[in-house]
């Protein structure tokens, strides 16, 4: 599989998220759903996505959330300090990073199948888990969304499978002509 980039950085991108996630809930005191679609918006999410080391490595999690915020508020923000807990924000941000890193899809992407609301109604039940069982519950919900997109497509198209099948049938199971052979001549 194909990452976003190298997994030297993979560390310090989990780390920055996390503590972006955290710092804009708890000591910015914005709404997750909120500050995420600020994020989304803002050419950072891009650039995280490609692995700039401008923003990975060389802005942590607090200077990002600072950032993004920057870009849409234009009064200065006040610095609460700095929490060494670990939030239900910081286990998504660490989670979501990672998996945008493993599936190398961007965060638009990400959110139409799992949107943050979802990522927070997961966390009591994979926060503990090993991070494979995220990224494969992930990778369900995106194979659900596809297979219900073919499925709604095909009803507005009014299809259904038989009729798509068909063809296929019809070709393979078709009456075989009844042909009379004639058998050479004794010899």
């Amino acid at each position: 599989m194909i990452c976003s980039y190298d997994e030297t950085l993979l560390y310090k991108a989990q780390t920055s998220m996390a503590h972006m996630f955290d710092m804009a809930v708890s000591s910015y005191g914005y709404d997750l759903s909120e500050f995420y679609d600020m994020f989304l918006d803002s050419p950072y999410s891009s650039r995280f996505e490609r692995g700039e080391s401008a923003v990975i490595a060389g802005m942590s999690g607090h200077e990002l959330a600072y950032a993004v915020i920057s870009e849409y508020v234009n009064e200065p923000i006040h610095d609460h300090g700095f929490s060494v807990d670990r939030s239900c924000e910081y286990w998504m941000g660490w989670s979501l990073s990672y998996y945008q890193w493993i599936s190398s899809r961007s965060f638009k992407y990400i959110n139409s199948i799992a949107p943050i609301s979802d990522l927070y109604l997961m966390y009591p039940k994979y926060h503990e888990m090993d991070m494979s069982q995220f990224v494969d519950r992930i990778n369900e919900l995106s194979d659900e969304r596809k297979r219900q997109t073919f499925k709604r497509l095909r009803k507005y198209a009014a299809y259904d499978v038989g009729d798509l099948l068909a063809p296929l049938f019809n070709h393979l199971y078709a009456p075989v002509p009844a042909r009379r052979f004639a058998f050479p001549p004794r010899l």
